[in-house]
């Protein structure tokens, strides 16, 4: 091979660092004798996001001495972003969080736009959305873990690591509306409320979800309740609404009601007596777009509802972490127990 000049040059070289191997040296013109060579190495990690696809170059030029050809050759880099983020941005301040909830959504988006040809391999999740090349939608399936992503883009591969988590609780965080039922002065019972309830932990989102209550049809009745009259009211049935599926919303939330409407008359000899009625309640989801081969519910958590009298005919209904009271006078009280931290 006859000697010649070699010539390199770079553009926005700036936008990358070096990890690896050392700076590549980039002399304008290196005069390269009879079969010498010439090369450098180096690894490089992005600094800077590439404005637009192939904007990082290096070119070479080789000039033979004798006959003065020229042989030219170049190569490109872009600078790729990868962003994580929720589709639906709850709750606050978590944008680009990388924990999500069982079916919840996720968008990855890469920068810069205009770049074309992604791959991509991913475990506990499935594609939801292929809403364009820059912008693709995943939806996380039933089993919590570590979920991974493998994008590839020109050779290079880069994995991310998300979270799956199923619900752990389901609470009340403010206080309960009051509902009025039939009682008026002088009589007992006639009373309930309104909750909104959240899906715990509240750090993701679980609205690919329904919640319901299974019934109970065996509540323990006590004391004053405990009688022929009330057996109507020992059962948690469909029309104390167990048994329905309720859409979780996005921010984890949906209402529920318990409710002593109808009067607790006297006993017939006259007042009432101390008594209740208790309820275990299990509670389960089930995704709404149904991934599961069995398409079955999972129970997470059981609370109590528990209905009370005492002998002066003031009764309490009790739920999750809110009761609500009348006395016979019409006088009303809602209380909700904030979980720690709250």
């Amino acid at each position: 091979m006859e000697g010649g000049s070699l010539s390199l040059s770079s553009q926005n070289l700036e936008k990358l660092s070096a990890v690896a191997g050392g700076e590549i040296n980039f002399p304008a013109i290196t005069n390269i004798a009879p079969y010498e060579s010439f090369f450098s190495t180096c690894v490089y990690e992005a600094e800077t996001l590439s404005n637009s696809e192939g904007d990082i170059s290096v070119a070479g030029q080789f000039i033979e001495n004798d006959t003065m050809a020229s042989i030219n050759s170049s190569d490109t880099l872009t600078s790729v972003q990868l962003v994580v983020s929720p589709v639906k941005l709850f709750p606050p301040g978590y944008p680009s969080r990388h924990t999500f909830g069982v079916c919840e959504e996720m968008v990855v988006s890469s920068f810069p736009s205009r770049v074309r040809g992604f791959t991509w391999e991913s475990s506990g999740m499935v594609l939801s959305n292929g809403l364009n090349d820059n912008e693709q939608r995943f939806q996380f399936l039933l089993d919590e873990g570590v979920c991974s992503m493998t994008f590839t883009f020109r050779g290079a591969s880069y994995t991310v690591n998300t979270m799956c988590i199923r619900p752990r609780d389901m609470v009340c965080l403010s206080s309960p509306m009051i509902l009025s039922g039939n009682a008026s002065v002088g009589e007992a019972g006639g009373v309930g409320m309104r909750m909104k309830l959240t899906l715990m932990p509240d750090s993701v989102s679980f609205n690919g979800l329904r919640v319901i209550e299974r019934v109970d049809e065996d509540g323990v009745a006590t004391g004053y309740f405990n009688q022929e009259y009330f057996r109507p009211w020992w059962g948690h049935g469909m029309v104390q609404g167990s048994g329905k599926l309720v859409n979780v919303g996005v921010e984890n939330h949906y209402y529920d009601e318990a409710e002593m409407k109808d009067i607790c008359p006297q006993l017939t000899s006259g007042g009432w007596v101390a008594g209740s009625i208790i309820w275990s309640i299990p509670t389960a989801w089930r995704e709404i777009r149904g991934f599961s081969v069995s398409n079955g519910l999972i129970d997470f958590t059981t609370k109590e509802q528990v209905f009370t009298i005492n002998a002066a005919g003031t009764v309490h209904v009790e739920k999750f972490n809110c009761s609500v009271g009348r006395d016979i006078q019409g006088h009303t009280n809602a209380t909700v127990n904030l979980p720690e931290g709250r």
